[in-house]
């Protein structure tokens, strides 16, 4: 009685967690023959020389739906050997390695084997400012390869990254 109590308790855990993390559907425009091509689970990474951060990718879309669900997971930029390090605003803050922020999808749009889309606008975890992130890439079977611009609100600058995610095989 004990451990079906406690299996049955470990399940209902699992479900409110999966239903915590499960991100709100994103709007996804394109004809049906491009959304085939990007249907599917999706994971990958990205990274940015220029500013230094680097994370992972998860984005899911059902052949027949026009919504899809996905997030980027977001590493700040930190130096292993710097204590702390000096924002852009001039304050020195605490350098965290376990800071993730996780980041929504807002839009995707599939034509010819080309996607793109955008992010929801988020607060740098460096200097406090607002950006906005848009993405194109480009299918190639089970891959895709892009790039990604990211506008600083703030202050009008621009920094670019690479990306890219594969396809789950079923």
């Amino acid at each position: 009685m004990q451990s079906t109590a406690l299996l049955a308790l470990s399940v209902a855990a699992s479900i409110l967690t999966a239903c915590a993390v499960q991100p709100a559907p994103v709007p996804v425009e394109g004809m049906p023959n491009d959304l085939r091509l990007l249907a599917g689970e999706w994971s990958g990474s990205y990274e940015s020389e220029q500013s230094g951060r680097s994370g992972t990718i998860l984005f899911v879309l059902s052949a027949t739906a026009d919504s899809a669900y996905g997030y980027v997971l977001m590493k700040p930029a930190v130096k292993p050997h710097i204590v702390g390090y000096k924002s852009s605003r001039g304050f020195w803050r605490e350098a965290s390695t376990s800071s993730k922020s996780r980041l929504t999808i807002s839009f995707v749009g599939v034509e010819e084997g080309r996607v793109r889309g955008t992010l929801d606008r988020y607060v740098d975890p460096d200097c406090g400012c607002t950006l906005n992130t848009t993405f194109v890439g480009r299918i190639e079977g089970d891959l895709i390869t892009g790039t990604y611009k990211t506008l600083h609100l703030d202050t009008g600058s621009i920094q670019r990254g690479e990306w890219t995610a594969t396809r789950k095989r079923a």
